[in-house]
Parts: C-alpha cells; sequence; structure tokens
C-alpha cells in the first residue's frame, strides 16, 4: 500500500514565533555590543595605568632600529605621551598600527581616540581592518573607509587576515576567498591613493598570499623565531614583522603586540602617505 505524505503548514503560532525571533535576533545583537561597550567605558579599561616599565619585558630581535606596536580598544586607554617617552637603551616606539575595524559595521571602541592621540604625540600611525571572510568585501571597504582617513604622512592601510571562530574561511571556496581579498584591496587603494599592506601569519600567508599580491608589502606575524632570521616560503620579502603579543610599554594598561621594520627610519617614511 502507497503511504500518503502529509505535510504539515506551520500553525499562525509557529508563524508568529517566527516572525518575532527575526525582530529580536538583530534587537539582542545591538543590546549585546552596547553593553560590551558600557562594560569597556566604565571597567577599568576607563583610565591608562600610570605604571613604569624599564623594559619592554620581551625578547626583542636584533639587528633592527625600527620598532612599533599594534593595538585596540584591548589596550584599554592609552597614555600616548608616556609611549612616546619610553626608551629602552636605544628601542623606542616609533610607529603604531590600530585597529580601526571589523567586519562590516564593528568600529573599535577606542579607534578614533588612539588614531588621533597618536599623531599629537608624535607617533608614526596605521590603521587596519580585521577581515571578515564571510562578509561581503566591498562593504568592508567602504566601511574602513568611512571611518578612517588616511592623511599625508599616515602609513598605509591594513588589511588583517587571520583566523576568527565567527568567520571561518574553511566555509568559502579559496577562489572566493582570494576574490575578496583583491576586492578590498583595490577599493582602499583607489580611495586612498596608498597600496595597502596585508597581515597574515605564516599559516595563513602561505594558504592564501604565497606566490600571490606580489605588489603588496607584507607583515607578517611569527612568534617563535625571535633571532632575527625570519624568511616567507615563496622567498618574498616582508616589510614589518609581529614577533610577540605580550609587550609591556609605558602608558598602556595591557600587553600589547610589538613588531620591528625591515629597514631603516628614512625608508619607513618613504612609504608615507604623501
Amino acid at each position: 500500500m502507497t503511504k500518503r505524505t502529509i505535510q504539515h503548514k506551520p500553525s499562525k503560532i509557529q508563524a508568529l514565533v517566527w516572525f518575532l525571533a527575526l525582530l529580536i535576533i538583530p534587537f539582542v545583537y545591538i543590546i549585546s555590543n552596547k553593553i560590551e561597550a558600557y562594560y569597556y567605558n566604565n571597567s577599568q579599561c576607563a583610565e591608562p595605568r600610570r605604571r613604569e616599565w624599564n623594559s619592554f619585558a620581551i625578547p626583542i630581535p636584533p639587528n633592527y632600529s625600527v620598532h612599533g606596536l599594534d593595538m585596540s580598544h584591548y589596550q584599554c586607554r592609552i597614555d600616548w605621551a608616556a609611549v612616546k617617552k619610553m626608551n629602552v637603551q636605544g628601542i623606542r616606539v616609533d610607529f603604531v598600527f590600530l585597529r580601526a575595524t571589523r567586519g562590516v559595521d564593528m568600529l573599535d571602541y577606542q579607534f578614533q581616540t588612539n588614531w588621533q592621540a597618536a599623531k599629537k604625540a608624535g607617533i608614526l600611525r596605521g590603521a587596519y581592518h580585521f577581515y571578515f571572510f564571510n562578509k561581503n568585501p566591498a562593504q568592508q571597504a567602504e566601511y574602513f573607509l568611512k571611518n578612517v582617513t588616511i592623511e599625508k604622512g599616515d602609513l598605509p592601510p591594513v588589511l588583517d587576515i587571520e583566523f576568527d571562530e565567527k568567520t571561518d574561511d574553511k566555509l568559502l571556496p579559496q577562489e572566493d576567498i582570494l576574490r575578496g581579498i583583491a576586492t578590498w584591496l583595490i577599493i582602499v587603494e583607489r580611495k586612498t591613493g596608498v597600496k595597502p599592506i596585508i597581515y597574515a601569519n605564516l599559516d595563513y600567508y602561505n594558504r592564501y598570499i604565497s606566490n600571490k599580491f606580489p605588489d603588496y608589502k607584507i607583515w607578517i606575524a611569527n612568534y617563535n623565531n625571535r633571532k632575527g632570521v625570519v624568511s616567507l616560503p615563496d622567498g618574498r620579502l616582508w616589510s614589518f614583522w609581529q614577533t610577540h603579543t605580550q609587550a609591556r610599554c609605558n602608558g598602556i594598561s595591557e600587553p600589547a603586540d610589538f613588531n620591528v621594520f625591515s629597514g631603516t627610519h628614512q625608508q619607513l617614511m618613504q612609504l608615507t602617505k604623501q
């Protein structure tokens, strides 16, 4: 005997529940971001700690004369005058990269303050965008440009390519990822007049950047080799090297990422927007 397939239509109550869920989810997302921002602005991050350090508290690779930090709101509020003043045996903070945006709608809580304050303190500044693989690359580029103005003397904008559990790259074909990266880079370069820098760790460099995007400067993250001998698998030369994630610096409450530049101060200035 052939059985008839019975299709159950959703009841009015079920339809109402789904409708309310669609309304509530965006509201919850907005509220959670507001709560996070409130906590940030009213917690121990509200004011910079005044502790002074007699070193950067990390191994520093030899044979580099230009050093810098990168940071976001995770470093809380920063006393930029103290950052500028710190000098440990000739090692200073010559430049900073600041996280500006993530995805298509997330502005770093502290970016605008840091962006202006770093320049006022006389520290060379650059801004980076944390790339979401599963978000529209053109919208991500436009959101970055909406919140960042690259001025004369600023370092090039940076596209940060790294893993995030919310933006798993394995969900997309590699050709789509490469197309998205190229889209972001092209849009930002056209609007700013500056060719962006690509940031990646060795794993992501091997996956997506090795032997590709040859015209772009590379900022590589590698924490396992601090002796100054870091090479990329395709023989390409890097411009910036993120050597450590736990550097200490006067004026900064939390540890920050430490970086070196491959050239001289004059060569670093040649990278800035003219």
